[in-house]
């Protein structure tokens, strides 16, 4: 079975209920969702009862996204998980999706792709092959698109560092780092070029002081202070148009950061 985790502050009714209504209509029923809501929680759950799923209602008064999937985590009954959120939707062949590829590539975890179906474009740049991850295509990589076979890799091996993600000190990054985290201890990770998920493309990043705060604290766990030094500033200069306000004091509040 998969199970599909989604944290929610409860606020976006109109995708919650787009997200339930993609669910319903799956073409394999073989799943669950364990919704972790951080607030209005009786409206998550009216709309939840709307629909014909599984679901397992987990209620925080904290929030913050990587504490609620580790909260959710301990409410997972499938041997398949997917990191979802309440602002994409599915395809109806998603669950088909996953459970197919895991039946035919030896993976511990799977990255699909996301596609944006109201402009009809890919999220992002995607490879058109199957490919290894490696510790440095982690960072292109989004929670959405990933799933944990958990008869490989243990629920209790998975634990979200709680600095980072939204409603955390840190806006982003958590997938990046636990993805680090499993290539430590020699899971594979594989990419497959198909798409898992829908969600609407993002305008264009702004590095403005918080977004590059949250980018040197995470390279720097990724890969140390020396490495970090390296990627950050040839990120930072190939962007450097993107950043806010005065580029070198930018570039200077990153790499103090680093110290």
């Amino acid at each position: 079975m998969v199970t599909l985790l989604i944290p929610t502050l409860g606020e976006r009714e109109y995708e919650l209920h787009r997200l339930f209504k993609s669910l319903e209509v799956q073409d394999n029923k073989n799943f669950d969702v364990v919704v972790i809501s951080q607030g209005n929680h009786e409206n998550v759950e009216k709309i939840l009862s709307e629909y014909n799923i599984k679901f397992i209602h987990v209620r925080s008064d904290k929030r913050g996204l990587s504490l609620a999937r580790n909260l959710g985590l301990k409410y997972v009954r499938g041997d398949k998980m997917v990191l979802s959120d309440d602002d994409a939707w599915y395809p109806q062949n998603a669950i088909s999706t996953v459970i197919d590829s895991f039946n035919k590539i030896n993976a511990d975890v799977i990255c699909f792709k996301i596609f944006d179906p109201i402009k009809q474009v890919d999220y992002k740049n995607y490879t058109n092959h199957k490919s290894k991850v490696d510790n440095f295509q982690i960072m292109k990589k989004s929670s959405v698109e990933i799933c944990f076979d958990l008869d490989k890799i243990g629920v209790d091996v998975l634990k979200f560092n709680e600095e980072f993600g939204l409603g955390a000190k840190y806006s982003s990054g958590e997938e990046n780092i636990i993805l680090k985290d499993i290539l430590n201890l020699n899971y594979s990770i594989i990419y497959e070029n198909k798409i898992l998920v829908y969600h609407e493309k993002k305008q264009k990043v702004t590095f403005n002081l918080s977004y590059i705060e949250t980018k040197s604290m995470l390279f720097k766990i990724l890969f140390g202070k020396y490495k970090a030094f390296l990627f950050l500033n040839a990120l930072l200069l190939k962007n450097i148009s993107k950043i806010e306000g005065n580029k070198i004091k930018g570039i200077i509040f990153a790499n103090r950061i680093l110290l």
